[in-house]
């Protein structure tokens, strides 16, 4: 083989290796002290107006993770061969700020830091129960989110936890 065919087909395949990497499929998984939520999956339930919070369930669902951008998308079919992209992010204001996916991106950049997820360098996540969500899952149900520092504690249960980043 001639030393610029192996060059060029050394070339193609680092590219290709990089591509792959920098727009890998993610799945999140729940790591805490607190059995109710270990191990658990961040699984999003629809809350309306193409928003979905995030929850711990049975099962994650999987992103695609632009780990370049720092952007986690889905792309969802609605039918007809139409679709949208929804993008992970992290609703604003208030003291209980959810994670989501919505058809808007925020400006929250995310990284994979030693295995874990991080939004704009934080990994201080929470599992919250009694957020006052739209449907009131979180009576039952842990929702995934950040909690504002100095919150009043008006929750039911407030759980710290890490998200494993599952790359694949």
């Amino acid at each position: 083989m001639q030393f610029s065919t192996l060059l060029a087909t050394a070339v193609a395949l680092t590219g290709a290796t990089a591509a792959a990497i920098q727009n890998s499929t993610v799945k999140f998984t729940i790591e805490s002290p607190n059995q109710d939520v270990n191990n658990k999956g961040l699984s999003s339930i629809h809350e309306g107006a193409a928003i979905n919070y995030f929850f711990a369930g049975e099962a994650s669902e999987a992103f695609g993770f632009d780990t370049k951008t720092g952007v986690i998308s889905k792309t969802v079919e609605i039918g007809g061969n139409q679709s949208y992209e929804e993008f992970f992010g992290i609703q604003q204001g208030g003291n209980f700020q959810s994670l989501q996916t919505s058809p808007t991106q925020d400006n929250t950049k995310w990284a994979v830091d030693n295995g874990y997820l991080t939004g704009n360098g934080s990994d201080s996540f929470f599992a919250v129960k009694g957020t006052n969500d739209p449907y009131n899952y979180s009576e039952e149900s842990y929702q995934i989110g950040i909690v504002a520092p100095h919150a009043p504690n008006v929750y039911k249960e407030v759980v710290p936890i890490k998200i494993k980043a599952n790359l694949q």
